[in-house]
């Protein structure tokens, strides 16, 4: 049981931002999903990265599960270039 003084935000895993070419689209949508929830809403919005990741939980943890997966062939993580 966790205590009342525990942090209960989400966190991103250490391997982001990386992809691999399975994880490409699951990774896309959380990317897009943070990038837009995660935006300041002013110069003192301290709050935006948890809110990003508090409102993108569902594609963060499918992004997770398929790098999670994925991690374990043998194969490099990439990062997409636009």
């Amino acid at each position: 049981m966790q205590s009342a003084t525990e942090d209960l935000s989400p966190v991103l895993p250490d391997y982001f931002p990386s992809l691999t070419r399975e994880c490409q689209k699951a990774g896309l949508v959380f990317f897009h999903c943070f990038s837009e929830q995660s935006k300041h809403k002013g110069t003192e919005d301290a709050q935006a990265g948890v809110r990003g990741l508090v409102l993108c939980q569902e594609p963060l943890q499918a992004y997770a599960q398929c790098m999670e997966r994925s991690l374990k062939q043998p194969q490099k993580p990439f990062v997409p270039m636009h």
